[in-house]
């Protein structure tokens, strides 16, 4: 009897990892599609993301009602999405050289799904959640992304 509580604790362990590490492998892939759409989209133009346990967080601006039906629309195609919590408000987008700075950044995002960014005037801030074991890997990640991203550039608001 013994034997079978231990090979059944050990399954229900070994279950719970891969989970775990099926979770982790589907956020980057959510995240890859959505980094993707952005960069072929130009209504993903004023928003940020952030992907955790197959759930996406998604807010900031699009230029018009219309923009945000579309992005929303996009969004649903990407089957492996548990949730969506939607924050999108109607408002005005620049398109200009923080834009561009942004579809890079989030390049390099991909590889850390409970990261969003955000450019304003040139100033880098990163948001959402990182494991603790992988900050310092992200900021030399950032660094190694752009070699003028110094402090004074990247803000990181970042919860480990």
């Amino acid at each position: 009897m013994k034997i079978i509580n231990l090979f059944a604790l050990t399954v229900m362990i070994s279950c719970m990892l891969v989970s775990a590490c099926g979770h982790k492998y589907i956020d980057k892939e959510i995240k890859a599609d959505l980094v993707s759409k952005a960069k072929e989209d130009v209504n993903f133009a004023g928003l940020m993301f952030t992907v955790f346990n197959g759930n996406v967080a998604i807010w900031g601006k699009c230029a018009s009602e219309r923009s945000k039906q579309l992005v929303k629309t996009k969004i649903k195609t990407i089957h492996m999405i548990n949730h969506i919590n939607e924050q999108i408000i109607v408002g005005n987008v620049k398109l200009d050289a923080d834009y561009n700075q942004k579809l890079k950044i989030d390049g390099v995002l991909v590889n850390y799904p409970g990261v969003a960014a955000s450019v304003s005037r040139q100033v880098i801030s990163l948001i959402g959640y990182v494991e603790p074991d992988r900050y310092h890997e992200l900021l030399k990640d950032m660094r190694r992304f752009s070699s003028d991203i110094d402090s004074r550039k990247l803000q990181s608001n970042l919860r480990r």
